[in-house]
């Protein structure tokens, strides 16, 4: 008889980051246009609105624009069997808005870039003076949790944004 106790393989937990867009607030935006050009303001079968934005609907491509569409505040819907979406007041307000001075479309754009939870937590804690990438990574991955596989790109998108 042996001492040693058999080896257990322990399957790691990947660490996830906070939720946040995959797309940032501009192509958002894109994807509510094409969706209006077609739909105005009626609701659509998320499978017709993937076809919208030239994608299908169990893409991850289309998948990952709805989640972002909707963290931004601009669709509503999509639960059910039904998978409906359609495009809420604060997204018309965006983009129907043409006039070329306009602080309701503006201030329409700020609501939408801070509804996400991770925008809405930084532009509280530093405005528009982000400290350098290199001490926001550290930052994102030591106080928020970051998977350091997604800082880079969580990054881009807020900077768009």
């Amino acid at each position: 008889m042996s001492d040693t106790a058999p080896e257990v393989a322990v399957k790691s937990k990947k660490l996830r980051s906070p939720g946040y867009p995959a797309i940032d607030l501009a192509t958002a935006i894109k994807r509510a246009e094409s969706f209006y050009e077609k739909e105005k303001r009626n609701s659509a079968p998320l499978r017709i609105a993937a076809q919208h934005w030239g994608t299908s609907e169990k893409s991850s491509a289309s998948l990952l624009a709805v989640a972002a569409l909707k963290s931004f505040g601009l669709i509503s819907g999509v639960e059910g069997a039904d998978r409906r979406i359609q495009l809420t007041d604060l997204a018309l307000r965006i983009i129907l808005d043409k006039r070329e001075q306009s602080p309701d479309r503006d201030q329409a754009l700020k609501k939408a870039a801070l509804m996400p939870k991770m925008h809405q937590s930084l532009w509280t804690k530093y405005a528009d003076n982000l400290p350098s990438d290199g001490s926001l990574a550290h930052e994102l991955v030591f106080d928020w949790r970051f998977n350091e596989n997604a800082v880079r790109d969580f990054n881009k998108e807020y900077k768009a944004t």
